[in-house]
């Protein structure tokens, strides 16, 4: 795989819309929805989390020129393709989620017959590309896309403004914390971005220490913003919507007639090929790093084929949508965002310090 670097700007673009799909294609399932307010309030929770996340892989986004996998197989072989095999997991559910994501998005909203298989086709296709021609043309559209939708979500507060109705507003603590907790960790766990950093930091030539932050921020930032408007504009009606952010798009109107869910149909495909690039790019890298796998098209074909296929099997059945709201993606965060990281760091540790005691220096 080429080793091309693109830039700290580039990448945490990619990181930036990436996110920020789930907050715009956010499924309400069916007797497990949140309250808009308490979502926004979610947001800003889960941002602090993060923060502590990000502090703890610290020492993988300095600059260097190794992965994390790399570094794990300087320490143990066993350790490299055990933390492989657990990011493969991870990413590919990742991008099969961020599929599903758009599947039933445009089945329930643009088809309403759910027979768009073929979207979903082109999408990993078309993404495929993206993957093989590298993390610096990733980066390239993921900066022309942060910037549409940058323009978009502008054009959606100006819009959706002069419709806040205060009355709407309500305590986000009226059914306790634990709904709140709870739809933090949610949060959290769809941010699976996070984990991408200790692989490809390497292939970002510049400071990733002072962007991470920043590109955390604007996202759940973006996320609190979207819930916010959700439940000032929308009220209870948001909460009866399968996609929430749509509603709220078809309600907010500039000028006379003038909608912006079609504009918001468009950045939503753009954001969801610019996320399934992103973990396609992310694959290969630890099929490089962890099984030595250079292949990049026949790893992308096998890859797609799975995605595909679990997508269109379980497309027919909505309740597959519960998928995002059950413990599957914090569990995923947590093993790929903290365990890892936390593992490698401590092994490498360890390591060190029998080679001071072997050296006689203590």
């Amino acid at each position: 795989m080429s080793t091309e670097k693109t830039t700290p700007g580039q990448l945490f673009a990619a990181l930036f819309v990436s996110r920020l799909l789930v907050s715009f294609t956010y499924i309400s399932v069916y007797g497990r929805k949140t309250d808009g307010g308490a979502a926004a309030l979610s947001a800003l929770f889960s941002l602090l989390l993060a923060f502590g996340v990000l502090f703890l892989q610290r020492s993988f986004l300095a600059d260097g020129e190794e992965s994390i996998l790399v570094r794990a197989e300087r320490v143990s072989p066993a350790l490299c393709r055990i933390s492989a095999a657990a990011y493969l997991a991870v990413f590919l559910f990742a991008a099969f989620a961020a599929a599903m994501r758009i599947e039933v998005f445009t089945g329930t909203v643009l088809f309403s017959d759910n027979r768009n298989h073929w979207l979903t086709a082109l999408m990993l296709a078309g993404a495929s590309y993206g993957a093989y021609k590298g993390l610096r043309a990733v980066g390239r559209a993921a900066a022309v896309t942060t910037v549409l939708t940058g323009a978009g979500l502008l054009l959606l507060v100006c819009a959706a403004a002069g419709k806040i109705r205060t009355d709407h507003l309500v305590s986000p603590f009226r059914d306790g914390l634990s709904p709140l907790l709870k739809q933090s960790a949610l949060s959290l766990g769809s941010t699976a971005e996070i984990a991408v950093l200790p692989i490809l930091r390497f292939r970002c030539a510049g400071s990733a220490k002072k962007a991470a932050p920043i590109w955390l921020i604007a996202s759940f930032g973006c996320a609190a913003a979207l819930a916010f408007l959700d439940r000032a504009v929308l009220g209870g009606f948001g909460e009866t919507e399968i996609f929430p952010v749509y509603a709220l798009t078809t309600h907010a109107r500039l000028g006379e007639g003038v909608r912006l869910d079609a504009l918001f149909t468009a950045i939503w495909i753009l954001c969801a090929l610019i996320k399934l690039c992103l973990y396609l790019t992310v694959l290969l890298q630890v099929l490089r790093d962890g099984f030595r796998i250079k292949n990049k098209a026949a790893a992308l074909a096998v890859i797609c084929a799975l995605c595909a296929g679990s997508v269109i099997a379980l497309s027919y059945n909505l309740n597959t949508a519960a998928v995002f709201t059950s413990a599957a993606p914090p569990a995923l965060f947590a093993v790929s965002a903290l365990l890892i990281p936390l593992t490698v760091r401590a092994a490498e540790r360890v390591r060190e310090r029998r080679t001071v005691i072997g050296e006689g220096r203590i």
